[in-house]
């Protein structure tokens, strides 16, 4: 019971995401906590117990899944991931990225955070991606032959975020994963069906206001693949577009600015990587 309120306050057994992804100290307080209504932004609790359960009793939602699973990954033709309770069509989210866009420097300074927004995946992109093993496969044949040549991702970086990726983040994975198959496919014509269902899944991720390095280095892989097949003017205009979307991530900075100091130097390793390859395609 608040003494000043006469209104009765409960807690959560658990921490709230937004104090967990910012690693601050939660009171745990229903519905909102403290340090969230302070900054004014949204506060949500993790599932209940009950509900956690049940949610793992998914092998999908299992992050201990073994990677040699033959297990589809998909199990519906078009699969709404992690809906949650943020659509695309929220209006907190539209608010939220646009003031980030338009005014980045407040934006930090309140200690905002983007909502996490994930888009469906379309059946066309869950086939061409397929099971783990198909994914493994993929990945392997892109590290043996334009990794070697173009370092854009980081192998061990990639393997070790795998599981992260098919958790929570199965767009961005899929996006990557099909852009990492068209880059490393032979093919003696250009404009394939798998490119342009890699193009089209790569405008919509990006129309969705994700703002991510694995979004970026997809689309990078796009512009290498039109540059190898001289796909113009599409490749001049993919190149301009990876540069703007990497200013939106301020990933330029990635090279002397202070604050990435913060951040794990593998996380800002990945950020020069992209940059680079960025520059020289531009070159």
């Amino acid at each position: 019971m608040n003494p000043m309120s006469g209104v009765n306050i409960t807690h959560s057994p658990y921490a709230c995401i937004a104090c967990r992804n910012s690693k601050r100290r939660c009171d745990k307080t229903y519905p909102r906590c403290t340090l969230c209504t302070q900054r004014q932004i949204l506060c949500d609790y993790p599932y209940r117990r009950k509900e956690r359960t049940r949610q793992m009793a998914n092998p999908e939602a299992d992050e201990s899944m073994p990677i040699g699973s033959n297990t589809p990954l998909f199990n519906t033709p078009t699969e709404r991931l992690r809906p949650g309770r943020y659509g695309i069509s929220d209006p907190n989210i539209s608010d939220t990225l646009a003031s980030r866009f338009l005014d980045p420097d407040f934006f930090y300074h309140l200690q905002l955070e983007t909502p996490k927004v994930d888009i469906a995946i379309p059946k066309m992109v869950s086939d061409y991606v397929g099971t783990i093993v198909d994914i493994q496969n993929i990945s392997n044949t892109y590290f043996d032959s334009i990794h070697t040549w173009m370092p854009i991702l980081s192998k061990k970086q990639f393997s070790s975020n795998l599981p992260n990726y098919l958790t929570h983040r199965k767009s961005e994975l899929c996006l990557l994963v099909i852009c990492m198959k068209l880059s490393s496919s032979l093919t003696t014509t250009a404009k394939t069906v798998l490119y342009r269902t890699a193009k089209q899944f790569y405008f919509e991720m990006e129309s969705s206001g994700i703002l991510s390095v694995t979004v970026l280095q997809a689309g990078v892989l796009i512009a290498i693949y039109e540059l190898g097949h001289a796909i113009y003017p599409a490749a001049f205009l993919s190149v301009g577009q990876c540069a703007r979307y990497a200013a939106a991530l301020e990933i330029e900075k990635s090279i002397t600015s202070q604050i990435l100091d913060k951040l794990p130097w593998n996380e800002v390793e990945e950020q020069r990587r992209v940059w680079w390859s960025i520059i020289i395609l531009d070159r």
